[in-house]
């Protein structure tokens, strides 16, 4: 919006309290080109009337003109005819040193009961913990929240029970160096769930939320309908490394489960535990994101392994410098898919359930990953103890020459973990590239069209041990000590067609193990 009287210097009066960005002048000449007494009057009342919206609303006319695009009168408007609340009309000060708790928690309170939302024009505004009831939307225009020292807290507690919440647009600072939380929900935002009184229909979007000490935003059990978009979520360093919680915490007590989760298109970086984690999850997607962890730190960047999840979808994220795993899954019904997986100490992607039934992951989809740059001894992806795996199209690259590229286990608690396809996956300069192995003996598996090449005279490029009644076919296995080993009581298996090329030793077969005589050597 134009500031008429920075503007049109000489076309408007001095601004006033009527008109605080300048008024119309009358004609002073004729045809001078300024209007007759009639149109400024015409004039004026556009005038007050720009001035009255973007006052009320909390904007300070940038000066640029007025587009389809970016229209600081429309934003005026929106908020003008919606209900919400300016937090100064409360006596919020926002200047960073006035304490806002009691202002901005009357705010709310005046739209607890019948709905609407607030807002925060520019401004910094330092508060204890404040509660959330449902029918609420809060948003920043140019506000940022500040938690006051000394704080052991949430920032912003959503209360049981509370739905169709939105939380837009708004900066929230933790404060963590001076405060004093110790609870895993000690962080910013806390969606207090419970089993008696769930929580749903969720948004918080595009806001950026730093500093946090414990988990930046923390979703209690059984909440249903939650999204995640577009937030930038930072911790801050600490004497110990990097803040002490998570970046998104799911279900921290487990007595529950949490539904129909979003997380996409976040930032999330400079947490030490796990930068998104959880308990039991029922139908999760986490789309889109850019995660950066701490190499070195015992975290993985999403770790929801209970044997009871079911439905997970991991799909386009950037993941780097991970302390442990860069996805690390268990449960039912998981899918992980485009990512890009860079710099990590353990795994990259580690598919294996916990719990008490020491029940096996079922129907596991891992396609089209790009894997790289994993630490000495560490393994690019590893299925343990699943029913059902298919490991297919993705790129898998070491740089040490240690660890394992693919791997593919059964520890032997779990015997009926089954029926696996390792399909056109290309993996590189592992020491042993592709290993499938048996507790007691697995079968059904399908390694077929994989492209394999090793460091040179070190290493396996395909390992088989105690594995039943499966095909290992049409694999390219190049530059390895040994290119194909195949041990203990592996048997029934069709190992054939593969081209096993500038190994030392291209087939090494022990105990009741065969190999077809068609591979080319």
């Amino acid at each position: 919006m134009k500031n008429m009287a920075t503007t049109f210097p000489t076309q408007t009066v001095a601004p006033d309290a009527d008109y605080p960005y300048g008024g119309a002048q009358n004609v002073a000449t004729p045809g001078d080109g300024i209007g007759t007494p009639w149109e400024r009057g015409f004039v004026n009342d556009h005038f007050g009337l720009y001035a009255a919206l973007v006052d009320a609303a909390g904007i300070t006319p940038s000066n640029n003109s007025e587009t389809a695009l970016v229209s600081q009168l429309f934003d005026a408007m929106r908020i003008a005819v919606s209900v919400y609340k300016n937090v100064k009309a409360f006596g919020a000060i926002g200047d960073g040193v006035a304490v806002d708790t009691v202002a901005i928690q009357a705010a709310l309170d005046s739209i607890a009961t019948d709905g609407g939302g607030i807002f925060f024009p520019p401004g910094t505004y330092l508060t204890g913990t404040l509660t959330v009831a449902g029918n609420v939307t809060i948003m920043g225009i140019g506000g940022d929240l500040i938690l006051e020292d000394g704080t052991d807290a949430p920032l912003l507690t959503v209360i049981a029970g509370a739905e169709n919440v939105r939380i837009l647009n708004i900066k929230m600072d933790g404060n963590a160096a001076n405060n004093l939380g110790t609870a895993a929900t000690d962080g910013l935002i806390f969606l207090a769930s419970s089993g008696a009184s769930p929580i749903k229909d969720v948004w918080i979007k595009d806001c950026i939320i730093i500093n946090s000490r414990e988990a930046a935003i923390a979703i209690g059990d059984d909440a249903e309908r939650i999204y995640i978009v577009d937030n930038y979520i930072e911790g801050l360093p600490l004497a110990g490394g990097s803040s002490v919680g998570s970046g998104i915490l799911v279900s921290p007590i487990a007595s529950g489960f949490t539904t129909r989760v979003v997380i996409q298109g976040n930032e999330i970086h400079n947490f030490v535990n796990h930068v998104i984690r959880g308990g039991i999850v029922k139908d999760i997607q986490i789309i889109g994101n850019k995660i950066k962890g701490a190499l070195g730190a015992s975290q993985d960047a999403i770790q929801l392994t209970d044997e009871d999840n079911d439905g997970i979808l991991v799909a386009n994220n950037i993941v780097q410098r991970i302390g442990v795993h860069g996805v690390n899954l268990g449960g039912d019904g998981i899918a992980v898919t485009g990512n890009l997986i860079e710099a990590f100490d353990d795994t990259g992607i580690h598919i294996s359930a916990t719990g008490s039934a020491n029940a096996p992951s079922l129907r596991c989809v891992i396609t089209g990953n790009s894997i790289f740059d994993p630490a000495a001894n560490a393994s690019g992806i590893l299925a343990q103890n699943c029913e059902g795996v298919v490991i297919s199209g993705n790129l898998v690259e070491g740089d040490s020459a240690t660890g394992t590229g693919i791997e593919v286990i059964n520890s032997g608690a779990i015997d009926t973990a089954d029926f696996f396809s390792v399909v056109s996956n290309t993996i590189r300069n592992f020491l042993i590239s592709l290993k499938i192995t048996g507790g007691s003996g697995f079968k059904g598996g399908t390694v077929s069209a994989n492209t394999i090449r090793g460091p040179g005279s070190t290493g396996t490029g395909l390992s088989i041990t105690n594995t039943l009644q499966s095909v290992f076919s049409n694999n390219q296995v190049i530059a390895h000590a040994i290119g194909l080993i195949e041990s203990t009581v592996s048997d029934f298996n069709n190992c054939s067609i593969n081209v096993l090329r500038g190994n030392t030793t291209p087939i090494s077969v022990s105990g009741a193990g065969t190999i077809s005589v068609s591979n080319v050597v």
